[in-house]
């Protein structure tokens, strides 16, 4: 995918949402749980079209799980999240799991570490293959991002 296939997609996303009469409607508790059933039952189709060996199903899957992401995204930055600074400082920190090459590194002895010479770089591995975080990696602060009484008020 390629950053303006995924803007594109973006787009048309909200102009689905604006036809359905989504874009500036209320947002409530039932109204986001919606849109999270939406994304679940997205995703379980994409699940049993992998298990299933589906190909095309697969593909559609992905898609829909995107753009029902999207739809949601969407949503929350109409109740007053700043959806779009926090995926950036959250892409932002999840770079930051990697450490430049040369870096004091503390981690579990389980982990497996590689290098990633293209990016000069130390990737972090648990046995499972998942990437973990070396011990002085910060998490990301989104807290001046959310609407501080959003649940509050409206689930």
């Amino acid at each position: 995918m390629n950053q303006n296939t995924i803007e594109q997609a973006y787009r048309d996303t909200y102009i689905f949402n604006d036809i359905a009469g989504n874009v500036n409607s209320e947002i409530t508790g039932e109204s986001i749980a919606a849109q999270l059933d939406y994304i679940q039952e997205e995703y379980l189709e994409t699940v049993q079209a992998f298990d299933d060996k589906n190909t095309v199903e697969f593909l559609d899957g992905i898609c829909d799980i995107l753009v029902t992401a999207f739809g949601l995204a969407q949503k929350m930055s109409a109740a007053g999240y700043n959806v779009d600074e926090a995926l950036k400082r959250v892409c932002q920190n999840n770079l930051s799991k990697y450490p430049k090459i040369g870096s004091a590194l503390c981690y579990d002895p389980s982990f497996e570490v590689s290098i990633n010479t293209k990016y000069n770089v130390c990737v972090l591995k648990d046995p499972e293959g998942k990437i973990r975080k070396f011990k002085d990696f910060k998490s990301v602060d989104l807290s001046d991002l959310a609407p501080k009484e959003f649940f509050k008020e409206n689930v």
